[in-house]
């Protein structure tokens, strides 16, 4: 009988500490949002744009970004895959500000605006050249620079691309419940009851954006400081 690895058992318990971290963070912040919100009002201090829970979302993804782009300067490898994710994480910064709403009354962030032809073309040509093509090429870039190194992990078994996994399952349940206004109607639920939505919503984004910095930082240390995470 072989004795189990006691290294090899520390490195999966390693592993697997981010994604129990944002679980735990997501049911713990989402009771005590609801908890506040049932109890003392003010849904829109807690869920509200550019309430508490944003904010703290804000902060983790620019520190995400930050990460990656201190380790496109300073990793042993991969300086163009930290430099395209950090890029892409700044996307996802500032999208959680709706910078696409900042500066026109029309939001640049939704793909039927751009063929809408009471909005002037000028206008939308002009965000589509300066923010959606950028940040088209930047996610294209990380797509294709990130898809053999993706491939060889998840094959040798390594943990990060089942995060990716994850994180792209997240987006779906994010959606639904931010669409949530749209098809409650039909499913009975009363107007009064949809900031429950925003709360699972909001804290869901949340949890994602504490995930995705535990797992740069887990890479950080392999990348930048050379030690096994």
């Amino acid at each position: 009988m072989t004795n189990p690895d006691p290294t090899s058992a520390a490195r999966r318990a390693a592993d697997r500490r981010p994604r129990m971290t944002a679980g735990l963070a997501f049911l713990g912040v989402s009771a005590l949002v609801l908890i506040q919100v049932t109890n003392f009002g003010r849904a829109d201090l807690w869920i509200g744009e550019g309430g508490i829970v944003e904010t703290l979302s804000f902060g983790l993804w620019a520190i995400s970004a930050l990460v990656c782009l201190m380790a496109a300067v300073r990793a042993k490898r991969a300086r163009l895959a930290w430099l395209l994710g950090g890029l892409v994480v700044a996307i996802l910064c500032a999208r959680e500000l709706d910078i696409q709403k900042a500066f026109f009354d029309w939001n640049a962030g939704k793909p039927a605006n751009y063929l809408d032809s009471e909005i002037p073309f000028g206008e939308r040509a002009l965000v589509f050249a300066v923010f959606v093509a950028p940040a088209l090429c930047v996610l294209g870039g990380f797509a294709l620079v990130m898809a053999r190194r993706f491939l060889a992990a998840w094959r040798a078994g390594e943990i990060w691309p089942r995060d990716f996994v994850i994180w792209l399952a997240l987006i779906v349940p994010i959606t639904l419940l931010d669409k949530f206004h749209k098809y409650a109607g039909g499913l009975g639920v009363a107007e009064s009851h949809f900031w429950i939505a925003t709360t699972l919503e909001e804290c869901l984004e949340l949890s994602l954006a504490l995930y995705v910095l535990l797992v740069i930082l887990r890479a950080w240390r392999r990348d930048v400081l050379g030690r096994t995470p």
